[in-house]
């Protein structure tokens, strides 16, 4: 299964596809939806990927809660477009 449609099944199965994430980045307030996380995610190399796979897949394993590294990459997204 490739990384898009894995990340797709858990977010589905966590019932996370409608979450939408809010970035204070300079004084400004973005909000970012679910699918552009996941296709931003999807567009990162190989070894990234599979960084964010073992890392979702260790937070899930450990009963966390994987919104919080979400949250992390939604920031992480804000912070590489508007660079």
């Amino acid at each position: 299964m490739n990384f898009k449609k894995w990340l797709q099944t858990l977010v589905e199965e966590k019932g996370l596809a409608y979450e939408c994430f809010t970035v204070n980045h300079e004084d400004f307030v973005h909000f970012i939806e679910m699918d552009y996380l996941i296709d931003f995610l999807s567009g990162l190399d190989v070894e990234l990927q599979e960084k964010v796979r073992t890392t979702l897949v260790k937070i899930d394993f450990m009963n966390g809660d994987v919104m919080h590294f979400l949250d992390y990459c939604a920031k992480g997204y804000i912070t590489t477009v508007y660079q």
